[in-house]
């Protein structure tokens, strides 16, 4: 049981955004994925949530083919993502964008809605209790009755994983989820990404802040120009010489 892509060919029009690139998250792990500006992180993302389609290659989501199966469907199959940009509704509460997760899961239909059903009603109950319990996890709880638009980027960020959460996956991916975040800030989210893997998640970290990945993540895989480059536990891909000339530098 994991989630890998292998050998993976996009090209956009005349560009060639990834070019046999592969990356394999199991279960109960925390797998990096890093690479400079314009390596295809996003893209292979893309890609593995059906956002993208791909030219050649194949995605496997426990061992069974994704060829063709929408990004609605991979959702189901147990995939959930946040977006370097995070999408929320400005206008609602932190609590209702979070809790917009729990509606893929409740069973409940609108004449049960209306008739306030036991089904509707214990459902309603689960959901506040979700809600809180991912709030708590990321640090949100003195926020939750706010609207979207009145809180920091990062928490917003925040917001994001923790909705991403609520959708009970199998496999989360977090597209640069620590970006401006501060040192405590940072901690929570490093905490939050092992306790999910320690619940058996598997996560794919796609992340700048090698620093940050280096701590919390049990293999790496590297990108360049649409390639994979290497991958390995973070110390040898702090250590390997094509890595640290292409894209680490003295950060290693």
């Amino acid at each position: 049981m994991s989630l890998t892509a292998t050998d993976i060919h996009v090209a956009f029009g005349g560009v060639q955004a990834l070019d046999g690139a592969s990356v394999h998250v199991e279960p109960g792990e925390v797998t990096g994925l890093i690479g400079p500006n314009g390596a295809g992180k996003s893209t292979l993302v893309n890609c593995l949530t059906g956002f993208v389609a791909i030219d050649r290659g194949t995605v496997w989501i426990d061992g069974i083919a994704a060829e063709g199966s929408s990004a609605h469907r991979r959702a189901r199959r147990g995939i959930a993502r946040t977006f370097q940009t995070p999408r929320i509704d400005p206008d609602a509460s932190v609590a209702d964008n979070i809790a917009m997760a729990r509606h893929r899961l409740n069973r409940t239909r609108l004449p049960g809605s209306v008739l306030r059903t036991p089904r509707c009603r214990r459902e309603e109950r689960g959901d506040v209790t979700a809600v809180h319990e991912a709030a708590e996890r990321f640090g949100l709880t003195d926020v939750l009755q706010r609207r979207g638009s009145e809180i920091p980027v990062w928490q917003l960020r925040l917001v994001e994983v923790a909705r991403a959460t609520l959708l009970e996956p199998r496999y989360v991916m977090l597209d640069e989820p620590a970006a401006g975040l501060g040192g405590a800030e940072l901690e929570l989210l490093g905490s939050s990404i092992r306790g999910l893997a320690a619940h058996g998640l598997g996560v794919l970290l796609i992340e700048h802040n090698f620093a940050f990945v280096r701590q919390h993540a049990d293999t790496v895989t590297v990108l360049d120009r649409g390639r994979l480059l290497a991958t390995g536990t973070p110390q040898a891909i702090a250590g390997n010489r094509a890595v640290v000339d292409s894209y680490l530098g003295a950060t290693a």
